[in-house]
């Protein structure tokens, strides 16, 4: 029987008829950017992990090249050595030994919320992932906690989280077009302006701006950052730069 071949798909959405890339991510393993099944190469193999992915990618364009012989790995992911040899055999690994893909996550509510809202598709898949998250990108009454935040913490308005709701929804747009124009921009607040530049950041913005496909990664990292503070109040890195993260501190109190 023949053995089924790796060649920079994705196994899991071959079997639903759908053609995805893996890409390489920051570890850096194989991972699918839609269902974030992991594979690492060894010994010419190509080995599933049991654990999914974070969809933190490198920003590389990278494609695997080679036809490698699919194997299971063990629970600490070490492979074993048992070469998946058909369709059956990979199905049953990956509902038994692997991870399933979760159902819940900030991707798919930010996702799920684009395509309602500028695609015309349902709103029920947003519903479902918003519900879950107790976050609704549509409620507006979330600016007055926020000013309340800000007023109870004696909160510098250079960083104040009352109009990060404002700009969540621009960015929201922007993910949408892939359109990171105008990112910092005159006027904004420091904490948008940080927050632009960590993830726009001078050094890398060139690469970024090379394929829409990084841009659009960048801002959905960003709408991460943005959930975060707004809806979880999570402390979110303003900076990379340990210098530049002290001054910050300072600024803020």
């Amino acid at each position: 029987m023949k053995s089924l071949i790796f060649s920079g798909q994705c196994p899991q959405c071959q079997m639903g008829n759908n053609e995805v890339e893996m890409r390489q991510n920051n570890i850096p393993f194989w991972e699918c950017p839609n269902c974030e099944l992991q594979i690492i190469i060894e010994k010419g193999n190509a080995v599933i992990l049991r654990h999914r992915g974070e969809g933190d990618f490198k920003y590389n364009l990278l494609k695997f090249n080679l036809d490698c012989v699919l194997e299971e790995t063990d629970s600490d992911g070490y492979s074993t050595g048992i070469e998946i040899l058909d369709f059956e055999h990979l199905e049953n690994y990956l509902e038994t030994k692997v991870q399933h893909p979760k159902e819940f996550s900030f991707a798919k509510l930010i996702d799920n919320y684009v395509n309602y809202k500028f695609e015309n598709q349902s709103k029920e898949n947003y519903i479902i992932q918003s519900e879950h998250f107790k976050i609704d990108f549509e409620d507006n009454s979330i600016i007055e906690e926020l000013i309340k935040r800000d007023r109870n913490r004696n909160q510098n308005q250079l960083y104040a989280h009352s109009r990060l709701y404002r700009f969540l929804q621009i960015i929201l747009e922007k993910y949408y077009k892939i359109d990171n124009s105008w990112l910092p921009e005159m006027g904004m607040s420091k904490i948008e302006h940080y927050l632009c530049t960590k993830h726009f950041p001078s050094d890398e913005r060139k690469k970024i701006n090379s394929n829409p496909l990084f841009v659009k990664q960048s801002l959905k990292e960003l709408i991460f950052d943005l959930i975060r503070i707004i809806y979880l109040d999570q402390k979110t890195l303003l900076s990379y730069d340990p210098i530049e993260l002290q001054e910050i501190e300072k600024e803020m109190k």
